[in-house]
C-alpha cells in the first residue's frame, strides 16, 4: 500500500508540478501534511502586452521650422511662414502589423499659411526601440488653399518611451510652389 501511495505522489509530482505534493511518511504508512508548491511558471510574471490597440493617445502640435524660403505669397502681399502651431488631436492604436504599430488619427492645427488644417490619417509607427521610433502618417489634411490634392503622407522620428509622453518630429517634405521643407514638433501623451 505504502508503494502506492508514494508512486501516485511521484506521479502527480512529475506530472503535475504546480499542483499538491503529497509526501508520505514510510514508517508510519500514512500521508504527511499536504504541502503547497509553486511550479516554474507561476513565479514569472506576465509579460506585458507591447502592442499599442486600444491605446489613446492625446497630439498637441506646438513648432515649425521652415527651411531655406522664409515667405510665401499670399494673393495680396508677402508673409513669413506661420512657425507657432498650435492645435490638439488623438490617435487610437490598432495593433501591431509586422514590425510596426499602426494607428488612425485625427485633429487640427493653425498651419504654415495661417489656416486651421484638420486631417484625417492612419500611421505606422517602429516598435523595436523603447527611445527612439520611426513612421509614417498618411490621410487627408485641409487648410493648404494652393494644394491641388488634399492628401499628404508625413514622415517622423519619435522620440522619448513608446509608452510613455513623447515627441513626434514631423519632416514634411517641400510641396512645389507652397512650402519648402519643414520641421514640426509634436507631444504625444499617452491617456489610456
Amino acid at each position: 500500500m505504502s508503494q502506492l501511495i508514494a508512486t501516485t505522489a511521484l506521479f502527480a509530482q512529475i506530472m503535475l508540478p504546480a499542483t499538491q505534493t503529497v509526501a508520505v511518511d514510510p514508517g508510519v504508512n500514512k500521508p504527511a501534511p499536504v504541502i503547497q508548491t509553486v511550479g516554474a511558471d507561476d513565479t514569472k510574471p506576465k509579460p506585458k502586452s507591447d502592442s499599442n490597440k486600444g491605446k489613446l493617445s492625446l497630439v498637441f502640435s506646438g513648432v515649425s521650422h521652415h527651411f531655406g524660403q522664409r515667405e510665401y505669397w499670399d494673393g495680396n502681399e508677402m508673409r513669413h511662414f506661420n512657425e507657432v502651431n498650435p492645435g490638439a488631436g488623438i490617435e487610437y492604436g490598432l495593433g501591431k502589423i509586422g514590425p510596426f504599430e499602426s494607428y488612425i488619427a485625427a485633429g487640427f492645427y493653425k498651419n504654415s499659411v495661417y489656416n486651421t488644417s484638420k486631417y484625417l490619417a492612419a500611421g505606422i509607427e517602429t516598435s523595436g526601440s523603447k527611445f527612439l521610433g520611426a513612421g509614417i502618417d498618411a490621410g487627408l489634411l485641409t487648410g493648404y488653399p494652393d494644394m491641388p490634392v488634399p492628401v499628404a503622407a508625413i514622415p517622423f522620428v519619435r522620440v522619448g518611451k513608446s509608452d510613455g509622453p513623447n515627441l513626434k518630429v514631423n519632416v514634411i517634405p517641400p510641396i512645389k510652389n507652397l512650402t519648402p521643407m519643414t520641421v514640426g514638433v509634436q507631444l504625444r501623451v499617452p491617456i489610456k
